[in-house]
């Protein structure tokens, strides 16, 4: 029942950025190779936004050697320094951004209606599809940012997602056959349309 409600809440996320970054639907429907890039980025991201909740099922099967054991007597699980580091350095960066996000708005002296928090990780769900070398025709993560705080949010944000980017590759390789399973099946959930029936999935192989 753990990995069912953790899959499902993964799915509803990577379902999620595909509104956010409308390209991500069309690189599941011509089964584009960054695919193999994009999918354990938006994952990891997804996984570190919430380390407490449903995912942490999901992460004790595909992270297992970074999660600690339980304490004798104490049935909760611990969150280990690394993957703790990982977290607070994610609720950094999203802090990072939505600063910038204000100071830009405020100094632009326009009125508007913003929810920064959102904002601030939409900016990092299209960075994690555009990717480091921004993908031929990906959007650019940093649009709503103006300069001087575009900069530094860019500067961080790049930074987190160099770091993300070896929990990407442990994710795919401790458990490759049911990562390229899993992955299918998370395509499809980006695909997913409740008009539309979905094309059979691709065949991940790390």
């Amino acid at each position: 029942m753990g990995m069912l409600a953790a899959v499902r809440q993964l799915g509803w996320s990577l379902w999620s950025a595909q509104k956010i970054v409308p390209g991500l639907r069309q690189m599941c429907e011509h089964y584009d190779a960054e695919l193999f890039l994009v999918v354990p980025s938006l994952v990891c991201l997804s996984v570190f936004s919430d380390p407490r909740g449903p995912l942490e099922t999901f992460a004790t099967a595909f992270l297992p050697h970074h999660l600690a054991a339980p304490p004798p007597g104490d049935g909760a699980r611990q969150l280990p320094s690394k993957v703790g580091a990982v977290v607070a350095d994610l609720q950094r960066t999203l802090a990072t951004v939505v600063s910038c996000l204000m100071v830009g708005e405020t100094a632009s002296g326009e009125e508007r209606s913003v929810d920064f928090q959102a904002a601030a990780w939409e900016v990092l769900v299209r960075r994690s599809v555009a990717g480091a070398c921004r993908r031929l025709g990906a959007e650019d993560p940093y649009a709503d940012l103006e300069q001087p705080w575009r900069a530094a949010a860019e500067a961080s944000v790049e930074g987190f997602m160099n770091r993300l980017e070896g929990w990407s590759m442990q994710l795919q390789r401790h458990r490759p056959d049911a990562w390229n399973e899993l992955s299918g099946l998370l395509v499809q959930c980006i695909q997913w349309h409740p008009h539309t029936a979905c094309r059979a999935p691709p065949k991940f192989a790390i």
